[in-house]
């Protein structure tokens, strides 16, 4: 890396401005979204989070008494289903606090004011389940960070993960620890490796004593899980765009869906692009007017002439909706939701596959009760996008529509029509692609001896030095692309569990004193991620980045509690600058 002048930075500029209508053009083709969801478990909290006092009841978090330190299937069973846990006043040999969340509380099984400080009576060993929920479309092979603080008297037996009581459990993670001092550590891997589940799971932890006077148990957990997502929003009798969604006038072409009638046609010839644009048909006074959102009533064919619904003569009918999908694994988790309204029914749904059997291939529909008064729902889940045929490209939802009295002329009975009305919601997600080159970036804003504000010059690539002699170095990986961002930043030769704040800027500017550091980057400051350093390195989660393509700047304050060079307790890393696409 190098110094970052005004010519390379005026380059940086160019090259953004000059990359905007490609990455527009991307941008339409492309609905991947990174996703970063973040879970905190803690002790001692009600639902919203907030730290609770003595004697309360943890209403997140239940246990049951148990004797030694060994877990089993039959405490976490008992602790799911057992009493709230209590907030207990710490003895005076407790760690008050846990470093990286001040938040926490101690609880135990009991809370007994004894005359003396502390209040986790009578001692015991106790065994604690803190039931939390993870995105249902979390693919199993999403990467997952699992940050743990905890203490506990006398120790930790054991900690896991586990969507039940059951011996699914994953591994130990953790035991050991004391209560005069935290245990900090970080675990990686897949929700595979690490136990943990789409939708709902259990934090087991249990506490251990050993004969002392008090017993009592504090942690913090925080869990990210980061994938990407492509979501789509397919419905009927509607024109969707920037503006948003409306209903298409009745009558029109939905030029989203096109159909076959049964009989005539088939599903060869709709799927080989045969068929016709299905129609924006008026309702039947018996049929239900909407669903939950915007969505239209659509049939092969419209009658102007009819004063009770538009959808005659009555058919059954296959429809094909075709949607876009960017490149994604064959193991990408796939999620369908679909609201319907069908007259007479919902036969059946299938992606890339036939329709024409009860069901079709995502086991939805196949009803025989007439359902045009009401709204139906169903869903699916596949861990597989590969099974049902979905790839980079076009790719198409079918739906089959069944008419129990075909052919019923206006004449003979002007109350009989057929149509059907749908919202589906289509949710793929996967690991984030991390292939292909990292974003590059320019290194800036070192501290030369001759700007250093307490002589407290830095090396290459760094800012001031600090208490550790050396100064932070700040540098990126990943990419930093618009909507699907999978950046990076990290800070390293910090002091030890330095708190940490990574923020972006629009500009940067000659270095100005700040603290023990410089300052650089400055414009629309937005403040990317607090860390509290593992060590010596700090490192963000995803970076959300800027809305638009652009260049943006990029620098870490953190704290220097302990014999920070000039007294001044912060200090700041060197600075980077780099495109966003």
């Amino acid at each position: 890396m190098k110094n970052l002048n005004l010519t390379t930075h005026s380059a940086l500029r160019f090259a953004a401005s000059t990359s905007l209508a490609l990455m527009a053009m991307v941008a339409s083709a492309h609905a991947q979204t990174s996703i970063s969801e973040i879970v905190t478990l803690r002790t001692g909290n009600d639902s919203g989070g907030n730290p609770l006092l003595p004697g309360a009841n943890d209403g997140n978090i239940t246990f049951s008494q148990t004797h030694g330190c060994a877990t089993s299937e039959v405490s976490r069973g008992l602790a799911i289903v057992g009493n709230q846990a209590k907030v207990v006043v710490p003895a005076g040999s407790w760690i008050g606090s846990l470093n990286s969340d001040s938040d926490a509380r101690w609880i135990h099984s009991a809370h007994t004011p004894s005359g003396i400080l502390g209040t986790g009576l009578p001692a015991g060993s106790v065994q604690y389940a803190h039931p939390f929920d993870l995105p249902v479309t979390m693919p199993m092979n999403a990467n997952v960070t699992i940050d743990m603080e905890i203490a506990a008297d006398d120790m930790v037996g054991s900690v896991s993960f586990g969507p039940d009581s059951s011996n699914t459990l994953s591994s130990v993670f953790y035991s050991g620890g004391s209560f005069s001092s935290s245990s900090s550590t970080t675990f990686t891997g897949t929700p595979t490796s690490l136990g943990l589940v789409p939708g709902s799971n259990y934090l087991f932890v249990k506490q251990c004593d050993t004969g002392a006077h008090f017993s009592g148990l504090i942690y913090s957990f925080k869990i990210t899980v980061e994938y990407c997502v492509v979501e789509l929003d397919l419905r009927s009798g509607v024109t969707q765009n920037a503006a948003g969604t409306a209903l298409l006038p009745v009558g029109s072409d939905d030029l989203n869906v096109m159909q076959v009638p049964l009989p005539g046609g088939n599903y060869s010839t709709l799927a080989g692009g045969g068929g016709s644009a299905a129609k924006r048909i008026s309702p039947n006074s018996a049929w239900l007017t909407n669903l939950s959102d915007t969505a239209g009533w659509i049939n092969p064919n419209h009658f102007t002439g009819a004063a009770n619904g538009s959808g005659r003569a009555p058919t059954s009918a296959l429809y094909r909706h075709d949607f876009q999908l960017p490149v994604i694994p064959s193991n990408a988790t796939v999620l369908l939701d679909l609201e319907w309204a069908a007259d007479e029914t919902l036969y059946g749904v299938s992606l890339n596959a036939d329709v024409t059997q009860p069901g079709g291939n995502l086991a939805i529909g196949g009803g025989q009760a007439p359902e045009f008064s009401f709204a139906s729902n169903g869903q699916f889940v596949s861990q597989s996008a590969g099974s049902l045929g979905l790839m980079q490209g076009t790719n198409s939802l079918y739906l089959s529509q069944l008419e129990n009295f075909p052919g019923t002329s206006y004449a003979d009975n002007p109350f009989i029509c057929s149509g059907i009305m749908y919202i589906a919601k289509l949710t793929i997600t996967y690991p984030c692609d991390s292939s292909g080159e990292d974003t590059p970036f320019e290194s800036f804003c070192e501290c030369p001896l001759s700007v250093a504000p307490c002589s407290n010059a830095g090396g290459s690539n760094e800012g001031c030095a600090n208490s550790t002699s050396a100064g932070s170095t700040l540098t990126a990986s990943g990419q930093a692309i618009v909507g699907s961002s999978t950046l990076r930043l990290h800070a390293n030769n910090l002091p030890n569990g330095a708190v940490s704040l990574f923020f972006q800027g629009d500009n940067f500017f000659n270095p100005m004193p700040l603290k023990d550091g410089l300052r650089c980057v400055g414009g629309n400051l937005v403040r990317i991620q607090i860390v509290f350093a593992n060590g010596a390195l700090a490192d963000t989660n995803f970076v959300p980045g800027p809305q638009t393509a652009g260049t943006k700047y990029y620098q870490c304050w953190y704290r220097d509690m302990n014999g920070s060079p000039c007294g001044k307790n912060a200090n700041l890393s060197n600075a980077i600058g780099l495109i966003w696409q």
